[in-house]
């Protein structure tokens, strides 16, 4: 009875239709469709990801992330191309598959570039920092005579309150005290791994170092993001 069932199975999948005859069929179809895309040597599908890993048995990451990538882009292109003559759907599915292999190859560099990097390699050392009762006007007039655009605030014993960043003094009243417009970003260890910081991730613009309870230094992402380039 099984067999019987299985044989009629598959007339009635035969031939092959999204269009036409049972829901099951069609059904089937769709989902063998979609299995066989998926294993398409294309990142960021499965079938990409396999073929980076088998890359990556004789070469680096990186360098595996990349030849993964351009053949992805490759196919893409071909999808591309094919769906216009087709289907605009896989017009759509080309540029998807196109952008996002180009995203996995971009994210393999930086990784590579940043994963022995820590904060320290991109701080400033012993910035200027300012207590809490400064006024923003004496803060927008330091800013005239330096680069430094965020200011952390610590007490007078030097325990660390909050970071002050240039754009919130610029629309604050000149007589407000900065602690009631600093933020309390927590701050980084000069040894955290600059990957999962959060500079590089659009996380934090700008963070405080600290060491032992004591301001060392000043990070920004845009020093971050650059050592990546």
């Amino acid at each position: 009875a099984f067999a019987f069932a299985a044989v009629a199975a598959g007339v009635e999948m035969w031939p092959p239709t999204l269009y036409g005859g049972g829901f099951l069929a069609r059904l089937a179809w769709v989902n063998l469709l979609l299995a066989a895309f998926n294993l398409l040597p294309a990142l960021p599908l499965d079938g990409g990801r396999v073929f980076r890993a088998m890359l990556e048995q004789h070469t680096g990451r990186e360098r595996a992330t990349r030849l993964a990538a351009r053949v992805a882009r490759f196919v893409a292109i071909g999808m591309i191309a094919v769906g216009f003559m087709v289907n605009v759907w896989l017009v759509l599915i080309g540029v998807f598959v196109y952008f996002a292999s180009s995203g996995e190859e971009k994210a393999a560099r930086i990784h590579e570039r940043v994963k022995d990097r820590c904060v320290s390699d991109v701080m400033i050392r012993n910035p200027i920092c300012v207590p809490p009762d400064t006024p923003v006007a004496q803060i927008l007039g330091v800013m005239q005579t330096t680069a430094q655009r965020d200011f952390p605030v610590v007490t007078a014993d030097g325990a660390y309150v909050g970071l002050v960043r240039a754009a919130v003094l610029l629309h604050a009243a000149p007589d407000a005290r900065v602690v009631s417009v600093a933020d309390f970003i927590p701050p980084l260890a000069a040894g955290d791994p600059l990957e999962t910081s959060g500079l590089l991730s659009g996380e934090l613009s700008a963070a405080a170092v600290v060491s032992d309870g004591r301001v060392v230094g000043l990070v920004r992402a845009a020093d971050a993001v650059l050592l990546t380039q």
